[in-house]
Parts: C-alpha cells; sequence; structure tokens
C-alpha cells in the first residue's frame, strides 16, 4: 500500500492539469518540454502545476452556467468594438511562466473609432487597478483613456502592441508599460503643470528598478522600453538620454526570454506554448528591437550590438500575417543601413574603421536604395529612404578626400565623382527638410484627455532624420569650400530649425539645444567660417561612421565659440560640452519669436553648462 501511494503521488506530479481535471492519465512527464498527448490532439495549453487542485463537477458546471449567462447578456447588448477575442493561445506572464494568457488576433494598423471609447471604458475600467507613481497617481478610467489615445495617434508609427483588448486585459502584469504609454500620450505644455515633464524623473526611477528585476521579464517590459526609445522623454544634454541604455537593456531581456527564436519559446521560459498569435507577437518585438538598436548606433556613430539573424531573415523574404507593412518597411530600410554601415564605417584593416576605397561600395548601395525609392506611398518613407541615402553619402563627404592622411592606403576619389555626391547630398537633406516641415504642418494634432489640442510628440526617428539633414547643409554650405548658395541653404535650415523651436517642451531641452546650434553656426561671418573649416582641416572626427559629419559640426561650434569670448575661460568650462550644443540665456531665448531668423548671436550669453564625453575636447585631462 505505501508503495501504491508514492506511486500515484508521481503520477499526479508528472500529470498536467487537464488530465487531473479529468482523472486521465498523462504523459506529459515523458513528452517534456512538449505537451501531452491528449492536450497535443485537443490543442489545450498544457501545464503541469504542483499547486492545482481540481474542480468539482458541480462547481464547475455552475462557472460554465455563469459564463453561458455573461454571454447571452452580451448578444442582447452588441458593443460596437473593432475586435473580439475570438481565439486562444498562450504569452509568457509577467506574474508566473506556468499561467499562459490567451492571445487574441493580433491587428498592428488598427485604428480606434471615437464611438469606441466609452465603450472599452465601462468594459475595462472594473478589472484594472489605480495605478500610483511617486506623487502620480491614475484611476482606471484614466489610464484606459490614455491607451485608447495611444492606439489612436501612435500606434501606426510603432506599431509592436498586441491588440488593443488583450493589452487592457493584462495592463497589470506591466506598470512601466502603462506609465510608458501615459507619458506619450500627456500634454507637454505648458511646462509647468505638464504630467510628461513631471513624470521625467519618476520614469527613469521605474525603469531602472524595472530592469534590474522589479519587473519579471516578459514581452511587455521589453516593448515599453522600446517605446521609451522611440518617443523619449524630454532631456537636456544628450548623455542624459536614457535611450541607448534603454534599448541595450530591451535587446538583452529579449534574448534572455527567446525573443529571437520566436518559434521555440519553450526553450527558455518552461510551460510555454507557441501559437501562431504568440509568435507573432514574440517576432514583431524582437524585428522592433533590431529597428531601435540600429535606431540608436547610427544616431551615435556606434556599431550596432544586434546582428542579422534568420528570424529578421525570413521576415525580410517572406510577409508575415503578424508584422504589419510598415514594420516590414522599416526593417528592410534597416537592413540596408546596418550592412552599408558596417562594411563602410567598421573596417577592421583601419584603425579608424573607414574602409581606404569606399566609392565602389556607395554606388553598389545608392542604386538598391534607388529600387527601394520607386516603391514609396508616404512622405515619412520617402524622408526614410533619403537620411538612408545621406548616411551613405556621408562616407565620401566627411572626411574630406583631400586631408584623409588618417585613412590607410584610401586611394584618391576624382573630383567629379566628389562633386557629385556633395549635390546629391545637398538635394537630399533639403528635400528632407522640406519634407519634414510638410509632415509637421499636416499633422492636425490630438486633442489629449485634459482638453488641450497640440502636435503629437516627434518619434526618435523623426527628430533624428530632421536633426542629421540640418546637420549635413551645414557642413556642405558653412564648412566646407563647395560654393553652395548659402542664402538658400539658410531659408531651408530655418524652416527645419523652426519645426524643432515648436517642438520645445521645457526650457534647455534638447530641441532647444538644436535651435540654438543652427542659430550660432548661421550667424557665423564669413571669415569666422573660414577659420572653421581652417580648423577642421587639422582636426576633425574620423571614427564615428556616418555621424562624423554631426561631431564635426558640433566641434567647430565650440571652437569658434571658445575663440570668441572676450575672457579666456578655465579649462573645466571649456571641457563641459553639451553633445546637443549650446544653451542660451532662458531670458534670451523666450524673447526669440518662432518664426524670427537670428542674425547674430555675438552678444548672447552663450554659456557650456553641461559635460558629455561622447564630444571630443583638446583637454589632456580626459581619456
Amino acid at each position: 500500500m505505501p508503495y501504491q501511494r508514492n506511486s500515484l503521488r508521481t503520477r499526479h506530479r508528472g500529470a498536467c492539469t487537464n488530465c487531473r481535471q479529468m482523472k486521465l492519465r498523462c504523459d506529459g512527464l515523458e513528452r517534456l518540454p512538449a505537451p501531452c498527448s491528449r492536450c497535443e490532439s485537443s490543442q489545450k495549453n498544457c501545464v503541469i502545476d504542483r499547486s492545482f487542485r481540481r474542480v468539482a463537477r458541480k462547481d464547475r458546471l455552475d462557472e460554465l452556467e455563469k459564463d453561458l449567462r455573461e454571454l447571452r447578456a452580451g448578444f442582447q447588448k452588441p458593443v460596437n468594438l473593432n475586435n473580439q477575442i475570438s481565439s486562444s493561445g498562450n504569452i509568457e506572464s509577467a506574474s508566473s511562466t506556468d499561467d499562459q494568457i490567451p492571445v487574441p488576433p493580433i491587428d498592428p494598423s488598427e485604428r480606434i473609432d471615437l464611438s469606441d471609447s466609452d465603450a472599452l471604458v465601462s468594459q475595462y475600467q472594473s478589472s484594472i487597478h489605480p495605478f500610483r507613481l511617486e506623487g502620480t497617481e491614475l484611476h482606471p478610467e484614466d489610464i484606459i483613456k490614455h491607451v485608447i489615445l495611444f492606439y489612436r495617434h501612435y500606434h501606426e508609427n510603432f506599431p509592436i502592441l498586441p491588440d488593443i483588448h488583450f493589452l487592457l486585459q493584462n495592463l497589470q502584469t506591466s506598470p512601466l508599460l502603462v506609465w510608458a504609454i501615459v507619458s506619450i500620450t500627456s500634454t507637454r505644455l505648458p511646462a509647468q503643470d505638464s504630467l510628461r515633464v513631471k513624470l521625467i524623473d519618476p520614469m527613469k526611477r521605474l525603469a531602472g528598478i524595472s530592469i534590474m528585476g522589479g519587473e519579471p521579464p516578459s514581452v511587455f517590459l521589453v516593448q515599453a522600453l522600446l517605446l521609451l526609445c522611440n518617443w523619449p522623454m524630454p532631456f537636456k544634454a544628450t548623455i542624459t538620454d536614457p535611450s541607448w541604455t534603454y534599448c541595450g537593456a530591451a535587446v538583452n531581456i529579449a534574448l534572455r526570454i527567446g525573443l529571437h527564436q520566436p518559434a521555440f519559446h519553450f526553450d527558455f521560459i518552461y510551460g510555454s506554448r507557441s501559437d501562431e498569435d504568440a509568435v507573432a507577437l514574440r517576432t514583431r518585438t524582437w524585428i522592433a528591437c533590431f529597428i531601435m538598436q540600429n535606431r540608436v548606433s547610427l544616431a551615435l556613430g556606434l556599431p550596432a550590438m544586434t546582428k542579422i539573424d534568420y528570424t529578421i531573415l525570413q521576415n525580410l523574404k517572406s510577409h508575415s500575417p503578424g508584422v504589419s507593412k510598415s514594420l516590414r518597411s522599416m526593417l528592410f530600410l534597416t537592413y540596408k543601413i546596418h550592412n552599408f554601415s558596417n562594411q563602410l564605417g567598421q573596417c577592421e584593416f583601419t584603425k579608424y574603421g573607414l574602409l581606404p576605397n569606399p566609392l565602389s561600395l556607395i554606388q553598389a548601395f545608392e542604386k538598391d536604395l534607388d529600387l527601394f525609392q520607386t516603391r514609396l506611398e508616404s512622405k515619412r518613407e520617402e524622408i526614410a529612404v533619403l537620411t538612408a541615402k545621406l548616411h551613405l553619402y556621408s562616407y565620401i563627404l566627411n572626411p574630406s578626400p583631400q586631408h584623409q592622411e588618417s585613412i590607410e592606403s584610401a586611394a584618391p576619389i576624382e573630383g567629379h565623382y566628389i562633386t557629385y555626391y556633395i549635390g546629391q547630398a545637398y538635394y537630399c537633406a533639403s528635400r528632407i527638410i522640406n519634407l519634414s516641415c510638410d509632415v509637421f504642418a499636416e499633422d492636425p494634432g490630438i486633442e489629449t484627455f485634459e482638453g488641450v489640442r497640440e502636435k503629437r510628440q516627434w518619434t526618435q526617428t523623426q527628430t533624428l532624420d530632421l536633426m542629421y539633414a540640418m546637420t549635413v547643409l551645414i557642413w556642405i554650405v558653412k564648412l566646407s569650400e563647395t560654393g553652395q548658395n548659402i542664402d538658400a541653404a539658410d531659408a531651408i535650415i530655418r524652416c527645419g530649425r523652426n519645426v524643432f523651436k515648436q517642438l520645445v517642451t521645457m526650457d534647455d531641452d534638447h530641441y532647444s539645444r538644436l535651435c540654438d546650434l543652427v542659430d550660432y553656426i548661421t550667424s557665423m561671418d564669413s571669415d569666422t567660417l573660414q577659420k572653421s573649416r581652417n580648423s577642421l582641416k587639422r582636426i576633425f572626427v574620423r571614427s564615428r561612421m556616418s555621424a562624423n559629419i554631426i561631431w564635426n559640426v558640433v566641434y567647430a561650434a565650440k571652437k569658434r565659440f571658445s575663440e570668441r569670448k572676450t575672457q579666456t575661460p578655465r579649462d573645466d568650462e571649456l571641457n563641459s560640452v553639451d553633445m546637443a550644443l549650446l544653451s542660451v540665456d532662458t531670458l534670451a531665448l523666450n524673447d526669440i519669436d518662432a518664426n524670427t531668423y537670428i542674425c547674430d548671436l555675438g552678444n548672447f550669453d552663450l554659456t557650456w553648462t553641461d559635460w558629455d564625453a561622447l564630444l571630443p575636447t583638446s583637454s589632456t585631462n580626459n581619456f
């Protein structure tokens, strides 16, 4: 008898919850990690849970009867919703890897009609608890409204989240995702009353706690970090922008939970299944990791940490039902940029990483991008392709071929090629700025639930594309000897500057600093510009891939400003430089009209207040 009792306990420990509920023999223990034969044939979720207790037949019938009554009530009072949950699968739970959450059909490009808002609030507010972040508390109704606002106005620009119904059902599992959505959809003006500004520091602390284990690793945690990268919170010096850290954490968490192998999730999380909808969600999130990591790396002039793998290649070759067309388009362009950045800017045979003879490769990649440009469907897609071309052309524009003693065994590039690519870069940069201004002007804006109407938050990509185009144009007409029309270029640059001016959230934020940089450089007289050109011939940045141009423009502004100061600054002031650059006195900045071009900032109290170790400096005390 004791032997029989031990055998019974052993059998129960190896039986899944479905077989134990039905008192049937289970071969789940022998078939791990695959589901048991019975669950596999019936397509049920197979989970072995020692804490499981059978539900009596009478209690189970009562529960089913209750569910049936609720279904009948639902049919009697139909709700106008875009999508109803009609299938189930599973996805890793933030609270327990044994509890599998059903995944509904996913429509990444879904939009929510205004008529659905009240229905969604009434349907889900009872299942959501209030969220509190330090001194800010949001009630369920407010949280749902922020989620609706996100899906209505922001989701289409980075479609990685699941169906809105599934998200609302499981919102409690990821506090960081909730607050990320709230921070994106909150008003930014007026700054002193803006919830977005109030959340800057609390969001940094919450993200740090979540990354360090405060929130279990999950798809939602990865998506929250990616959203914070795509719509970063306001920051001042770029060194204080946590996007690089968030992106790195997102990639590492994604690898840890197996998002790079979406069809084999059970290899990384015990008891999980690989149904079609869960695989689609994980695939989409891993693609977003690849895209975002390359975007952040490109802006900083650093090699990307993610590699091209089987999942990425498969989604490039064929269309996946769970990946929207816009996300696949982003992936394709990111793949192209990843390739030419590694080949042209990460050459292992030169100490600066630049390929000695890049012309033939640049021509080949240019033809590839030309083919992609023939299939554009929107201004945003055109901006993305032109920006990719601009990054490609930068490997010829900077450093100047006539002064590239830094590049080993480099063959001189014929002058007519230089002239051609300078012209191409000028066209692309001008076109990007004009298109960005059009996109900004055509945006009707959104009315938040606080009753404030304002422009939508720009994505990181939109900001970086416009900034890079303006920087390249400044380089061509101000800091290189190409003979381009400076007045015409200044007019175009001012248009881009005015867009950034209208996106300013608080004094001295990143957008404000970009405006100050443009104002300062465009106010340089001809003698100052010539001195800047001569300085950059002797000392220029050369090891930051296509971002070399950005750093050289920054270096020129820093050097000219330092030399123009009437008093000799202290060493610590000279080296206290912000990568996003100049910071104008607050009162003076408030007096600048958004449509006014500053012709001379020589008398302004410009100060270099924030150290950024990413900016080159002539000091010998920085290692």
